[in-house]
């Protein structure tokens, strides 16, 4: 049976936005008086996702080369200095050889 990813979607929305907000945060812009300015934190949150989706999505696309259930990447927002707690994929089956590992 397979599950929607609807809470992978929003939760990577919901981190894109939080990033998008502490990399205007960076540039100086303060989003609460100026927040038509909140472009200004797209190179940010674009480099910072660009990493996350590639590290994620290795570890998703090698856990279905070597046969092992693995979840889509769910990314963790968060107010903090980066907007975000990085991602993270649920592994559903075990590993069985140091090769897969």
């Amino acid at each position: 049976m397979k599950k929607n990813p609807y809470l992978n979607i929003i939760l990577f929305i919901l981190t894109f936005i939080s990033t998008l907000v502490v990399g205007a945060m960076h540039e100086g812009i303060n989003v609460l008086e100026e927040p038509l300015k909140v472009y200004k934190g797209f190179p940010f949150s674009f480099a910072l996702l660009t990493i996350l989706l590639a590290h994620e999505f290795s570890h998703y696309i090698a856990s279905k080369k070597h046969r092992i259930e693995a979840s889509l990447p769910y990314f963790i927002p968060a107010p903090t200095l980066f907007g975000t707690f990085g991602a993270v994929i649920k592994m559903k089956s075990p590993i069985t050889t140091k090769t897969h590992l």
